[in-house]
Order: structure tokens, then sequence, then C-alpha cells
């Protein structure tokens, strides 16, 4: 699973990744520099809405933890179900219920490394759990495949983004950690995912896959990340520095993509 996840990247090399330049909106609202993200959050995200040929691709704001489209149903209330923050690769294949999520609603989530908690080698729950920082090994930046649905509220109206990592089998690094990883995709596969177009769950498939091995470096933390919070406990000198590290003031689409708040 992912389950928290930082973009402390360099923004150049993740602009270039995503198609995406940056342009008139400011970066601390869209991805800023954030060592530790966890479910609930408002993340950036980059979707496959088309709004015209001028603006292919959109960077918005959503809700990290997906209200499918079925909690909309009579009776059913979105802010007491649950809400995945990961939908697994298999189901996404195989359920007819998600088919629409994997052949309109795709998306990437940019990211700089993910966290993992290893369990005590005894198998012991009581055990703490050692935690985990995984990063690429060629320094690239990673674009996390995920899903999409807009929830709106059945009293107010209002309309919230949501959204839920794509996970899938690990790769050797991470399966000595844990069972599962998130799906990343490949600079060559972005086009297929983010593309506009409806697209069968079956065309897609060999995207959903592990990195190869080899592909991550893994990194023992002293601390686990779950003993912070990833805005309330960075220091005004600490989100400078970080923000330092960008080198841009903006992060629009590289024809000029909308940004939208949920």
């Amino acid at each position: 699973m992912c389950g928290r996840f930082s973009t402390n990247a360099n923004l150049d090399a993740l602009l270039e990744l995503l198609g995406v330049d940056g342009a008139g909106v400011p970066l601390a609202e869209i991805i800023g520099a954030r060592a530790n993200i966890a479910p609930s959050e408002s993340i950036a995200v980059v979707v496959n809405r088309a709004v015209d040929a001028d603006h292919p691709r959109q960077v918005e704001l959503f809700s990290w933890g997906l209200v499918p489209f079925w909690t909309r149903a009579p009776g059913k209330d979105a802010q007491r179900g649950r809400r995945p923050f990961n939908v697994r690769a298999e189901s996404l294949l195989a359920r007819p219920g998600f088919h629409s999520l994997i052949a309109r609603h795709r998306a990437v989530v940019p990211a700089a490394g993910f966290y993992e908690w290893k369990a005590a080698a005894d198998g012991k729950k009581s055990a703490k759990k050692t935690p985990y920082f995984l990063r690429r090994a060629d320094g690239m930046p990673m674009a996390l495949a995920a899903v999409w649905e807009t929830y709106a509220d059945p009293g107010s109206g209002a309309r919230t983004q949501t959204c839920a990592i794509v996970t899938t089998e690990p790769n050797a690094e991470v399966r000595a950690i844990h069972e599962r990883m998130p799906v990343i995709l490949e600079p060559e596969s972005l086009e297929r995912w983010l593309a506009a177009n409806e697209a069968t769950p079956a065309s897609l498939r060999d995207l959903l896959r592990p990195l190869p091995d080899g592909a991550l470096r893994s990194e023992r933390l002293d601390e686990s990340p779950r003993a912070e919070t990833s805005r309330a406990q960075t220091s005004p000198a600490e989100t400078t520095k970080q923000l330092g590290l960008f080198r841009a003031e903006s992060f629009t689409s590289r024809k000029g993509s909308r940004y939208s708040r949920p």
C-alpha cells in the first residue's frame, strides 16, 4: 500500500516528467515541499481531463481518499463511509464497478518517494514496525498512478474532487519491507495513462505493474513519519529552504492548463 509520501523533489525534473511547465500559479499552492503527506489531505494531482485543445492537461488539488460513484446512491453518506486512499490494480482490472475509473478517470500523483513500514521479524502485531523511505534509484521523481472521482454532496451540492493511488505487487526492494507498492509509471507510459480518451482496462493492463527490481532504493528511518504532520510541523525557515529546491514559482500545463481548487 502507499499511505504516506513526500513531494520534496526537484521541480525541473518533475515538470519534465509530467509534461507540465511553471506559469501563472504559485507553486506552494499546488505542490509545495511537503515531507510527509497523509490520507485525507489535499494533494496535487495531474488529471486526464481535457478542457479543450489548448488545455489538454489539468493540475488540481484533490482530497486523498476516493469517494466512488456508488456512494452517491440514496442513503449513502460519503462523510461516514470508507474512503480508500489506495485501490488495487487487480480490482481496477477485474471488477466491473471500477472499470469506469480506469476507463475515464485516470491521474498521476507527483512524488519524490513514499514511506512504508516493515513488520517485526517474529510477526507480532504488538511489535514496533520499522519505517523506510523509498525513492527511485535514478534520482528521478515518481509519477504515481491514480484514479479520481468527483463527489457532489446531496444536501449542499458542494463538489469535492477525490482520488486514490493505485497499488500493485511489490518489486524486490519493496518486497523486503511490504507486500504492496504504488504503481510508478515510467516516462514512456505517461502519455497513455494521462490520455483524455476513454480506454479499456485491457489496454492499460501492462502499465499497472511494479517497477523492475533494482529501480528503487530504500532508506531505513530512525523515527516514523507518522509522528509528524506534513504541514503543521514544518517551520517557516525549513519551508523556505525546501521551496528553494524547486527553482520555479508556478505550476500549470505546458500549453497553459488551468488550475482549479476542489
